[in-house]
């Protein structure tokens, strides 16, 4: 390397030369490179289409179940119906985790 050159110019030498050794390594072995080509974009769309679908479960607020009202709790509105000029109130939520959807069952 030479002294007189830049950090940039350095770093795309050692990139190239990265590259270069890479691709001798690696080009009898085309499944291997499809998968370190492909892994950090599906990767990626994953995590969009995660993303997506917790922008879509914040913005619907949409409550699939009776709701049963506790005594001395104030009942906070959907969210989807939300008004930030409203009173602050408390909500509170519950599920049960099981393998029956018999709610009188005993084990519940």
């Amino acid at each position: 390397m030479n002294e007189n050159e830049s950090d940039f110019v350095t770093f795309l030498i050692q990139t190239r030369i990265l590259i270069w050794k890479n691709f001798l390594l690696f080009r009898r072995k085309l499944r291997l490179i499809m998968f370190i080509l492909l892994t950090p974009w599906s990767v990626s769309i994953m995590l969009e289409v995660i993303i997506d679908i917790g922008k879509i479960l914040n913005e619907t607020g949409v409550v699939d179940f009776p709701v049963e009202t506790v005594n001395k709790v104030p009942q906070c509105n959907n969210g989807y119906y939300w008004d930030p000029t409203d009173t602050s109130c408390l909500s509170v939520g519950y599920s049960l985790i099981g393998d029956t959807s018999n709610l009188n069952d005993p084990k519940y």
